[in-house]
């Protein structure tokens, strides 16, 4: 589904166009529906395909929250803590975020290294990256944080 066809893109290309005269820039406009997202604004299929990109609660990093009995909520839930997928991370910021895997974010896709520097630039206080595989190229290896 394009995102031109997509229900409330009249609505959206408001809010863009109010936000631009406000001085704002959107990184992004989502609609989330039926445990899929899709972009108003990408237009990158590898990144953003007209089926909209699943939430994906079946992740590993779900799967393990949930068998060590943590709650968890998606983006904009009121939840304690949020698992959000690096391809929804854009333009959020958390106090203390915890990156998984960061060989499979830059491994993933063609943008793959934009998704890693976002997904690493989100902490605003603390940032824990937890890897089994090798981290990629450009991160530094064996260095620990305080």
């Amino acid at each position: 589904m394009s995102a031109r066809l997509l229900p409330g893109a009249p609505v959206a290309d408001a809010v863009r166009a109010e936000a631009a005269r406000a001085g704002l820039n959107l990184l992004d406009v989502l609609r989330v529906d039926d445990g899929r997202y899709w972009s108003y604004l990408c237009r990158e299929p590898s990144c953003c395909p007209p089926e909209g990109v699943p939430l994906r609660p079946g992740h590993p990093a779900a799967a393990a929250l949930e068998q060590a009995g943590l709650d968890y909520g998606a983006p904009g839930s009121d939840a304690r803590l949020t698992l959000v997928p690096v391809t929804m991370a854009k333009g959020l910021e958390y106090d203390h975020v915890i990156v998984v895997e960061p060989a499979g974010i830059a491994g993933a896709e063609a943008r793959c290294l934009q998704r890693l520097y976002v997904a690493l630039t989100r902490a605003v206080s603390r940032l824990t990256v937890l890897y089994a595989e090798p981290l990629p190229a450009p991160l530094p290896h064996g260095q620990q944080g305080p």
